[in-house]
């Protein structure tokens, strides 16, 4: 919680030098954040894990929804060419954000049974929950964000106990798929990873 507010209010600084309003903007956030955090940490178990399916699907949807053309601009106005944010009145909502959670929440879900880690046809269904939310979020584009969804699922799996002849298997399939990508990045997201691979 204290690595939270510090990382939080450091941004808040870093934000202050340049745009007061916004540091202020992002303060009354930050504050909203944090209410609702200690709201969620109440939640019952059971009941997060009831919601969790439900708020992935749902977040699914929402992704979908930025996807289609005939969204009026003024409820999904595209920035710099990228669909990621729907407007709500009062702030822009990116649904990215609610599929980290969800995503997380799901995957939980799935992995509480033994046979669902242990065994390989079980990691092939986890995979297959990080799959949807990458592809949709990849083609908003957000390269970065949809990059984060391995890394997260490779954590919990062996966070969980999978094997790791298993979890070796997920990786390749995920390089796999990854390397299948590149052709369908824009010009400056293979820039970005060219200049990875020249740094290594």
């Amino acid at each position: 919680v204290f690595a939270a507010l510090f990382l939080s209010l450091l941004g808040v600084e870093a934000i202050d030098t340049t745009r007061p309003d916004l540091a202020i903007r992002q303060m009354q956030l930050g504050a909203i954040g944090i209410v609702a955090a200690f709201a969620v940490a109440f939640i019952p178990q059971r009941r997060l894990r009831q919601a969790s399916w439900w708020l992935y699907t749902g977040g699914l949807l929402l992704l979908l929804f930025l996807l289609i053309p005939f969204v009026p601009d003024f409820i999904v106005h595209p920035r710099n060419g990228a669909r990621r944010w729907i407007n709500v009145g009062v702030t822009d909502f990116q649904p990215s954000e609610l599929l980290k959670i969800a995503f997380v929440l799901a995957l939980a879900s799935h992995l509480r049974y033994k046979e669902q880690y242990r065994r390989f046809r079980g990691l092939v269904v986890a995979l297959c929950v990080a799959l949807p939310p990458m592809f949709f979020i990849f083609v908003e584009p957000d390269l970065g964000t949809s990059m984060l969804f391995i890394p997260a699922l490779i954590a919990m799996l062996i966070t969980a106990g999978a094997k790791y002849k298993h979890l070796l298997s997920i990786a390749l399939l995920a390089l796999v798929a990854a390397s299948s990508m590149y052709p369908l990045l824009r010009p400056h997201q293979k820039d970005r990873i060219d200049a990875l691979i020249a740094q290594v």
